[in-house]
Order: C-alpha cells, then sequence, then structure tokens
C-alpha cells in the first residue's frame, strides 16, 4: 500500500443488539451509501428492543463498505452493489443469520438496492425473508448518480436508467414480484430531496408504498415509537395480528415461511400429488392468500378416498362462504363434510368423526340456522372425541365448540384455556378463534368464553 494513502476503516459486518435463546426470527438493520452500521438508525433499533411485540425477534445491525472519496488502489475501492448483495447473501447464510427461519431487512438508502439485489440471486434468501423495509431507496436510480459514477462504482450503480438499476428491475419483477408471504415496504420522506419519491416509490405496487415525515436521513431516526417513520415499521409487521394479539408475530413469520417451503416443494408436482399432499399444498396456499389457486386445484384433483382431504376442501368452501356469502358454497361444503363424515364412521376413525362432524354442526348452526341437527352432530362430535386418542389440542377445542352448540358455555371457556397449554401453533390459534367468533354471534357471549384467548380483545369486532 502506498505510504501516502490512509488506511481504510472497515467496519464490523455484523452486530449483535440483542440475542435471545429460542427466537427464530432476527431483524437486520442495514444502512445506506456512506452511511454507519449503527449511528444511521439512531434510537430505531432500541425502540424495536423495547416494544413487547417484538420479544421474539433479535436484532441486528449491518455494515459493509462505503466511502464518498474515491480510493487508489486495487483493494481499497467501494464495492459495487452486485458484490454488496452477494456479501449481504454470505451474511445471512452463515451463523448467526443463517440459523434464523425467519428475517426482516430494514434498510436505508442504497442499502435497500443491496437488499433487493440480494432477493433477486438467493432463492435462499427468498423463502426467509418475511419483511423488507426500504426507506429512501433509489429504486429507480438517481439522475445525480451520474456526478461520482466516474470514481465511485456504488454511485455508478445508482445511476437512473444505468445496467445496474434496469437489470435489477426486470429480475425484480420475475424473482420478487410473484413471491409469496414476503411483505415488501417501499418507504419516502415527505421532504426527502436526495431520493425524489418517484424513484424511492414508482416502481412498486399502491399497497407497497408508504410516505413518511421527514428528510432523506431522518426518516431512519425516529425520536419515539410514536413517530410514523417506526409506526410504518411496526405496523408493517404486526397489522395482520390487529384482530387477533394473543398471537406472537415471531411465530407467525415463521409459520409463513414454513407454508412457502411446502409451495416451493410441493406446487411444482401439483398434478402428481396424492391427497395428502394435495392437502398440505391447499392449505399451504390459502395462508398464503392464493384462494383463486386453491379453488383450481381442489376441482382438479382426483379424490382417492382420503377423508382429511374432503375436511380441507370443505373448509375452503366454507372460507369462501365467509367471504362472499354464496349458497353453493356452504352447500357443497355441508355435502363433504358429511361425505366424510360417513366415511370416517365406515372407517371407525374417530379423528375424523369429531373434525367432520364439528364443521358440519358449525354450518347447519350459524348457515343454516337448524338447530336440531346442529345439537345432534355436535353430540356426535364430543362422543368421538370422547373415544379419540390421544386426547390432543384439536380434540379439546373441537370439544369446546361443541358445548357452545349444546349452550354450555362456561364449559366451553374451561376447554378452550386447556386447549392453550399445548401451545398451539399461529394457525391453529388463529382457525380455532375465528370458528369460535362465528359460533358466538353474541358480543357478551364472545366476551365471556373468548377470554380464555388473553385480554384485550374487542371481540365484537373479531367476528
Amino acid at each position: 500500500m502506498n505510504a501516502k494513502q490512509a488506511p481504510v476503516k472497515n467496519e464490523p459486518e455484523l452486530k449483535a443488539l440483542r440475542q435471545s435463546p429460542g427466537n427464530r426470527n432476527a431483524i437486520v438493520f442495514i444502512h445506506g451509501f456512506t452511511g454507519h452500521y449503527i449511528s444511521t438508525w439512531r434510537d430505531f433499533p432500541k425502540f424495536v428492543q423495547e416494544d413487547p411485540s417484538f420479544s421474539g425477534w433479535d436484532v441486528y445491525c449491518y455494515g459493509y463498505q462505503t466511502k464518498l472519496l474515491p480510493f487508489f488502489g486495487f483493494w481499497q475501492g467501494n464495492p459495487p452493489l452486485p458484490r454488496l448483495a452477494v456479501q449481504l447473501q454470505t451474511a445471512a447464510s452463515m451463523e448467526p443469520l443463517g440459523d434464523y427461519s425467519g428475517i426482516a431487512l430494514v434498510a436505508h438508502s442504497m442499502g435497500g438496492l443491496v437488499v433487493q439485489q440480494a432477493l433477486v440471486i438467493s432463492e435462499e434468501l427468498r423463502q426467509r425473508v418475511t419483511h423488507a423495509f426500504c426507506y429512501g431507496t433509489p429504486s429507480a436510480g438517481l439522475a445525480k448518480a451520474r456526478l461520482g459514477s466516474l470514481f465511485n462504482p456504488q454511485a455508478r450503480d445508482m445511476r437512473a436508467k444505468g445496467p445496474f438499476i434496469k437489470k435489477l428491475r426486470e429480475r425484480w419483477k420475475s424473482k420478487v414480484e410473484p413471491l409469496r408471504g414476503l411483505k415488501f415496504f417501499a418507504v419516502a420522506g415527505d421532504i426527502d430531496e436526495f431520493v425524489p419519491a418517484d424513484s424511492s416509490l414508482s416502481p412498486f405496487t399502491y399497497d407497497q408504498c408508504r410516505v413518511v415525515r421527514g428528510n432523506h436521513l431522518e426518516i431512519v431516526k425516529p425520536a419515539s415509537p410514536e413517530a410514523d417513520s417506526y409506526r410504518v415499521f411496526r405496523d408493517g409487521i404486526l397489522d395482520e395480528l390487529k384482530d387477533l394479539p394473543f398471537l406472537d408475530a415471531a411465530r407467525v413469520a415463521s409459520e409463513r415461511n414454513d407454508f412457502r417451503r411446502v409451495v416451493a416443494m410441493l406446487e411444482p408436482h401439483a398434478a402428481e400429488l396424492d391427497d395428502v399432499n394435495m392437502a398440505k399444498l391447499v392449505i399451504a396456499l390459502s395462508e398464503l392468500g392464493e384462494e383463486e389457486k386453491v379453488h383450481t386445484l381442489l376441482e382438479a384433483h382426483p379424490w382417492t378416498g382420503g377423508t382429511d382431504f374432503l375436511g380441507v376442501w370443505a373448509g375452503q368452501l366454507k372460507r369462501r362462504w365467509r367471504l362472499y356469502g354464496h349458497r353453493a358454497d356452504i352447500n357443497r361444503a355441508i355435502d363433504l363434510y358429511r361425505q366424510g363424515c360417513e366415511e370416517a364412521e365406515k372407517n371407525d376413525d374417530h379423528g375424523q368423526i369429531l373434525y367432520h362432524a364439528i364443521n358440519l354442526a358449525h354450518l347447519l348452526e350459524i348457515g343454516k340456522h337448524q338447530r336440531s341437527a346442529a345439537r345432534d352432530y355436535a353430540r356426535k362430535a364430543l362422543t368421538a372425541c370422547a373415544a379419540a386418542d390421544p386426547r390432543d389440542y384439536w380434540v379439546i377445542v373441537t370439544e369446546a365448540e361443541a358445548y357452545i352448540y349444546l349452550n354450555q358455555l362456561d364449559r366451553a371457556k374451561e376447554l378452550y384455556a386447556e386447549a392453550l397449554q399445548f401451545n398451539p401453533a399461529p394457525r391453529q390459534l388463529k382457525t380455532t378463534y375465528q370458528q369460535a367468533c362465528y359460533a358466538l354471534p353474541s358480543a357478551s357471549d364472545r366476551a365471556k368464553v373468548l377470554k380464555a384467548f388473553g385480554d384485550p380483545v374487542e371481540f365484537a369486532a373479531a367476528a
């Protein structure tokens, strides 16, 4: 190295701000052009660590080489953005980040381009990133970047209409936009003069865009947890749980990634799947919001006799009936549940009997107002529950729901509380809670029974 050249100060690539045993998810802050892995964010990471809603997430800051002035010497130049993206992908694949099932990336300015490029090039990273927030990121490039592009490869890559930006936008459309389960947010500052909103927001859909108060630097330095720049982040992760406050966002994120892996593994072979694996694929797609694809697959699949598949099919029709109220959907769901119940009784399969019987009780009570028939199926479900072995989560919540239809609400509440001791997965909790909400049309009855799920809950709004 030439003695006249100042040494380059390399920042740590990854700094852990919080690591808790058992956490399966991590939030990673990534700075921008000429930024610093700690000072860029000021109190933002601290607010995350102090927020009890994020207790299930570990917190990191990630740093990389970026300087404003050019360096002379091959080993000292600013790495271009494609290389930084590979560096980020590499860090995410190794310990400690490689051990997490879900990662939320929070990036500022050029760091958002690094994040986007890393998602474009890495299938493995796309399957693990649950949320990505790009604050003040020049996603469509910067015209002013031409001024520094001669000496600085990072500035060159940020040029509007330059080859890096053009290729990134093309590959983003094909690789990332269709990605199920990834929550992406482009966040612009209302007075950001460095990265105009047309660059930070225009490449994305309206529902992915947010505008907060502040200039290019202020938008990642919230003064308090009430600042809109922090609330955009918080709501982006927690919004889907606003009616289900007893669910943990970290566990929900991990489960969503599990569904994404199921889809990636099974969907390419959908035409050859048996009933069991088709049911797994349908449930995963449904949880990722692919309702139209779900019903197309179900209608095309040749049923081979499995009662569990009939229940999954009926459940999707029940879900669509709740959304749109079509008579054909509830009638078809009832027919499938009845067929499943009859097949299960022939096979003396108590687990399947209770599953189909309780759903028949639900639809006959809530959808058809046939109380006598609903109570008959509720009793059938209880009989199957008494014979089922083992007495697991689904057995107990089925008993609880059956007692709702038999108007024994105190017993239902006791059973829901017992079931929660099994530490059920988020989808199990959500399904159970929503089913109970529909089964209890009275707000006062909901408030009485569903206290087992925890307070505070706006029970009247949940249905």
